[in-house]
């Protein structure tokens, strides 16, 4: 997946929350907590598993408290919220807040990202792209 789609990705997971890192490797793995996509493909989903493959960087920066986490357990203890995403170099920047509150960025430097149900099949990035935009074209039409 290129830097551009990469950047999509996270953008589309807006809101969502980052947990359960695991790393394997040089692949990391990750749920995001982010029921108003994950219903869509299914009414009992709430969340979808993320594959990161050849990572080369996985950091998480708090900037309130100018601390650099680099350690999978210590990033889980928080509850990392995405907000928007950009592309940084060769890499993604997500701008995060960690436990609903401390702005946060999370970095990623990954030759692939896949993104998968709760039951591992996988979900390509044009359909993710659609759920998305037919949830926010009807949260436009409830305010109507």
């Amino acid at each position: 997946m290129n830097l551009e789609n990469q950047q999509l990705l996270f953008s589309l997971f807006h809101d969502g929350s980052i947990l359960n890192i695991k790393k394997d490797n040089h692949n990391y793995t990750f749920k995001v907590d982010i029921l108003y996509l994950a219903e869509r493909i299914y009414p009992d989903f709430c969340y979808l598993n993320v594959r990161l493959v050849g990572v080369q960087e996985f950091v998480l920066e708090i900037v309130e408290f100018s601390k650099v986490i680099t350690d999978i357990d210590q990033m889980n203890q928080f509850d990392i919220e995405v907000l928007q995403a950009e592309i940084e170099d060769d890499g993604i920047k997500i701008l995060c807040s960690c436990d609903r509150g401390d702005f946060s960025y999370l970095t990623i430097k990954a030759d692939d990202i896949q993104v998968y149900d709760p039951d591992w099949n996988a979900i390509e990035l044009a359909q993710l792209e659609q759920i998305a935009r037919g949830y926010w074209e009807d949260f436009a039409k409830r305010g109507e």
